[in-house]
């Protein structure tokens, strides 16, 4: 199973301890340990371990304070094993925050028909190469932050298209503790759903399922909340759970109403290292 799968804002939060420090390089290593679905619909889980290695880097920039100024060309990037690439190639700065416009170049996670009984007959969906534009926005204390993100499948694999509307609110615990707070949606137009979703006749041959035909809209809707302690300087303990509930023709797809559920619990336990 893969995480991402899960179209997951949690791993974003296990991803790296902070940001490079403006006009710096930062290093990121660490592990972990996951408890997911078997496949994004399943009603069974399985656990594993993960590892995270990136680098970022952040311009150092001046903006004019309590006025707008803006900047074009590479103002951020980070490259990550869990995130891939992510470069921020504008930012807009005004009295009531920063908008940030990022473009990406990851993996869309595959399935495999051996994850889960529930799957034989369905074939395997390999990993994707996936390209993402981003638009977010920063409240100036980055207590609030929100955005969106388009994601294309880039390789065919499924050729389909996703959109994931997410906000956070970030507020201190403790000296060293914060506590994070975000909703998402994902909307998916019909080659994802039915890609991840869809029973085609040839699968309907090979399985228990009849066909089924699953079309664009709203996928998902979920929460989840992230601990971050920052126990010693440079080192973080990040703890995320998040709960996603499937809609609409996924919801309705025969692997998830008759073999699985609608309600996805993911879990993530991590020891991050950033120097």
């Amino acid at each position: 199973m893969k995480l991402n799968a899960l179209g997951g804002i949690a791993l974003l939060a296990i991803g790296s301890v902070n940001g490079a420090y403006a006009g710096e390089f930062s290093y990121t290593v660490g592990g972990g340990m996951f408890v997911a679905p078997d496949y994004e619909g399943s009603d069974e889980y399985e656990g594993g371990i993960m590892a995270e290695l990136g680098v970022g880097y952040e311009r150092e920039l001046d903006p004019k304070e309590g006025e707008t100024d803006y900047f074009f060309g590479l103002q951020d990037a980070s490259l990550s094993l869990n995130n891939g690439l992510d470069l921020g190639i504008a930012r807009l700065y005004r009295p009531e925050g920063m908008y940030r416009m990022g473009l990406g170049l990851g993996y869309g996670g595959g399935r495999e028909a051996s994850d889960n009984n529930d799957l034989r007959g369905l074939g395997d969906i390999d990993d994707y190469a996936e390209g993402a534009l981003t638009l977010e926005y920063f409240s100036p204390d980055e207590a609030w932050n929100g955005g969106l993100t388009l994601s294309q499948d880039l390789s065919g694999e499924t050729s389909g298209s996703t959109l994931t509307g997410y906000v956070g609110y970030t507020f201190p615990v403790a000296d060293n503790i914060t506590l994070t707070t975000a909703a998402n949606v994902v909307w998916a137009d019909d080659d994802h759903m039915q890609a991840y979703f869809g029973i085609s006749d040839r699968q309907a041959s090979n399985s228990i399922y009849s066909r089924y035909s699953a079309g664009s809209g709203l996928k998902s809707a979920g929460v989840d909340l992230t601990l971050n302690w920052m126990f010693a300087e440079d080192w973080a303990v990040i703890a995320n759970t998040g709960y996603t509930r499937l809609s609409g023709d996924a919801a309705d797809s025969p692997i998830v109403d008759q073999k699985g559920s609608e309600n996805q619990f993911i879990s993530m336990v991590g020891v991050m290292y950033q120097f």
